[in-house]
C-alpha cells in the first residue's frame, strides 16, 4: 500500500508540504490505499497529480503490466494488487490484470465521481466524491462489506489490505475508523489522523503531530517503530514492513527485512512520494525519477526511464509488479521579458522557456508590478495591458502554463514608465516687417532674387543709368579727375528719374581695374531763352 502527501502549489507534482483539500489514491502490491485529507468533505476534493499514461514493469503472469490503451493518457491515479492493476481517470476506474475474482469487474458505481482507489491483494475499493465506498473482487472474509456510518459521517480515508480494509471517516469534528473483513471488526475513535495505511496484518495510522501507530498482531517488528520517529508527512505499509518519509524529505523503513526491503540506500533524500511492495520499496525524488530496492525477482525494482520528455509523478507497488504515472512538468520560465509604455498602457514581449515540460504550452500569462494588471496569449510571444496609470514606473513578469500546471515566474523585465503624448503646437505663419516684400521667389535661373526697396530703380534708364554713372564717376575720378561733384550730382539725378518696372538682375561685379575711361562727345544744347551766359563755354 502507498501514503502520500500532496502541496496545494498547483504544478502537478506531489511534494511534500502543507496538505490541501484533496483525495489521494495509493495502493501496494496486495496492499493497497487511498486517501483524502481529514476535515475535508470528499466533494471539495482535488487531484494533484499532473494527468499522463501509466508505465508498469515487473512479473506479468496475468497481463498486469499490460498497460491498456485508456490508460495512456490522462491518468491521476494508480494502485496495485496482487495480480492485477488499477488506474483512476477523470473520475472513472480502469482495471487490467487477473480477474479470477472478478478484480477487473469494476462496478457502475465505480465509473463516475471516484476520488481515491486501492487495491488489495484480490479485491478494490474507490472512494466517492460524495463519502461513500464501492467495493468489488474476492468476498470471502467479507472484504467487500462496507460498514454503515451514523448520520452526519462520510469516508474520507481508504485502505485496502490482504484480507481486510481499514478506512476513517469523520463528520467534519470528530473522527472514526473501522477496519473489516478477516477476523472480528475493530470501530474505534483514533488520535487525530492525518492517514491510514494496511498491510498483510498490521495497519499503521500516520497522526497529524507526525508521529505514526500501528496496529495489529505481527510480526512484531513492524509493530515496533524506530524511536523517536517523528515529523513524517507520509507513510506506506507493505507485506511485513513500513516506510515513512519525512519533512526533511529522508525516508525511515522499519519491520522485516528478508529481501533488504527496509535497507534504505546510502544518500537517498530529496524524496517527495514512498511506495511499499509486498517485498520492495521504492522513493519518487523531486527530479522525477524512482529509486528501487528490496526483493527483485522479477524486475519490480528496476524502473525503467521515463518516457521521452516526461518524468514520474506517481508510483504504486504490487505484489511482484511496479506501476507509475509518467507526466509532463510544468514549463520553465519564459525569458528576455521587454516591456514598451505608451499612453496608460505597456506592450510586454518574451521569449519561450527552454523547457516547455514535456507537454505544449497552451497559455502565457503576463502580469505587472504594481497594481497586478494581467494579460494573456495563447501563442503570440506577446501582449498588451491598459488601465496603467501614467507616470508610475511598472516592470512585468510571465509565466507558462502546460497541461502539468503554470510553471515558475520570469525574471522582470526594465521599468518602464506610461506617459501621454505630448501636443503639437500650432503652426504660426510669420508676418512681413514693413518695407520688406512678402516673398522673394526664384529667379529664372533657380536662384532667389533680392526684393526692391520702394523708390529703387527697375530696367530701363532708371537700371541702366545707375550703373553707367557709377562707371562714369570712377573714369572722370581716374581718367579727368575734374569736376567730381557736378558729375556725380548730375548723374545720380538721371538714376533717380527712372520708373519702376521689373526686377532687374543683380550687376557684375567690376573688373579687378577700371578700364579706360572713353571720351564723350560734347552734346548740343539748345540755349536759353533769355541766357546771357550760355555762350560760355561748357566745362564738358
Amino acid at each position: 500500500m502507498f501514503g502520500l502527501h500532496l502541496s496545494g502549489g498547483g504544478t502537478g507534482v506531489l511534494r511534500r508540504g502543507t496538505r490541501v483539500a484533496a483525495a489521494v489514491a495509493v495502493s501496494l502490491g496486495g496492499l493497497s490505499f487511498a486517501w483524502a485529507v481529514p476535515g475535508a468533505p470528499p466533494a471539495a476534493a482535488a487531484l494533484n497529480v499532473a494527468p499522463g499514461q501509466v508505465v508498469a514493469w515487473g512479473y506479468n503472469g496475468w497481463h498486469q503490466t499490460e498497460v491498456p490503451a485508456e490508460a495512456l493518457s490522462g491518468v491521476t491515479r494508480v494502485s496495485a494488487g496482487c495480480t492485477f492493476s488499477l488506474a483512476l481517470k477523470g473520475g472513472k476506474v480502469i482495471a487490467w490484470g487477473d480477474n479470477s475474482m472478478d478484480q477487473t469487474n469494476v462496478p457502475a458505481a465505480a465509473q463516475s465521481g471516484v476520488v481515491a482507489i486501492s487495491a488489495g491483494c484480490n479485491h478494490s475499493l474507490a472512494l466517492k466524491s460524495n463519502g461513500t465506498i464501492v467495493a468489488w473482487g474476492n468476498n470471502t472474509y467479507h472484504q467487500l462489506n462496507v460498514p454503515s456510518l451514523s448520520a452526519g459521517y462520510k469516508w474520507f480515508a481508504i485502505a485496502a489490505g490482504w484480507r481486510t480494509n481499514v478506512a476513517i471517516a469523520t463528520d467534519g469534528t470528530h473522527q472514526v475508523y473501522m477496519k473489516w473483513g478477516e477476523g472480528s471488526g475493530v470501530t474505534a475513535t483514533p488520535p487525530p489522523a492525518a492517514d491510514v495505511e494496511n498491510g498483510q496484518f498490521v495497519y499503521v495510522i500516520l497522526k497529524k503531530d507526525g508521529t505514526v501507530a500501528p496496529h495489529g498482531t505481527t510480526p512484531a517488528s513492524l509493530l515496533t517503530p524506530p524511536s523517536g520517529l517523528s515529523n513524517v508527512t507520509a507513510i506506506d505499509v507493505g507485506w511485513q514492513h513500513a516506510l515513512a518519509l519525512k519533512s526533511d524529505g529522508s525516508v525511515v523503513a522499519w519491520g522485516e527485512n528478508g529481501y533488504d526491503q527496509i535497507d534504505v540506500p546510502s544518500g537517498l533524500g530529496n524524496v517527495t512520494v514512498v511506495a511499499a511492495g509486498a517485498y520492495h520499496s521504492l522513493a519518487l525524488k523531486s527530479d522525477g525519477t524512482i529509486v528501487g530496492w528490496g526483493r527483485n525477482t522479477n524486475g519490480q525494482t528496476d524502473v525503467p526511464p521515463a518516457p521521452s520528455g516526461l518524468h514520474y509523478t506517481y508510483m504504486a507497488g504490487g505484489y511482484l509488479h511496479s506501476l507509475a504515472i509518467a507526466s509532463a512538468s510544468v514549463p520553465g520560465a519564459p525569458t528576455n521579458v521587454a516591456a514598451t509604455a505608451t499612453d496608460g498602457a505597456a506592450t510586454i514581449s518574451w521569449q519561450a522557456p527552454a523547457s516547455d515540460g514535456g507537454s505544449p504550452i497552451t497559455l502565457y500569462t503576463v502580469t505587472s508590478t504594481p497594481d497586478g494588471k494581467k494579460c494573456t496569449s495563447t501563442g503570440a510571444l506577446t501582449c498588451s495591458i491598459g488601465g496603467l496609470t501614467n507616470g508610475t514606473g511598472y516592470v512585468f513578469t510571465v509565466r507558462a502554463r502546460n497541461v502539468a500546471g503554470e510553471g515558475p515566474a520570469s525574471a522582470a523585465s526594465s521599468m518602464v514608465y506610461p506617459e501621454a503624448a505630448p501636443t503639437a503646437p500650432p503652426l504660426e505663419t510669420p508676418s512681413p516687417e514693413p518695407g520688406a516684400s512678402e516673398s522673394a521667389g526664384p529667379s529664372e535661373s533657380g536662384g532667389a532674387q533680392p526684393s526692391q526697396s520702394p523708390g529703387s530703380g527697375g530696367s530701363g534708364d532708371g537700371g541702366g543709368g545707375l550703373d553707367a554713372a557709377l562707371v562714369l564717376i570712377v573714369g572722370v575720378v581716374i581718367g579727368l579727375g575734374v569736376a567730381l561733384v557736378a558729375v556725380t550730382a548730375f548723374m545720380l539725378g538721371r538714376g533717380g528719374r527712372g520708373q519702376g518696372g521689373p526686377t532687374a538682375a543683380p550687376p557684375a561685379p567690376p573688373p579687378a581695374s577700371p578700364p579706360p575711361a572713353r571720351p564723350r562727345k560734347p552734346r548740343t544744347r539748345k540755349p536759353p531763352t533769355d541766357d546771357d551766359t550760355w555762350n560760355e563755354k561748357s566745362p564738358f
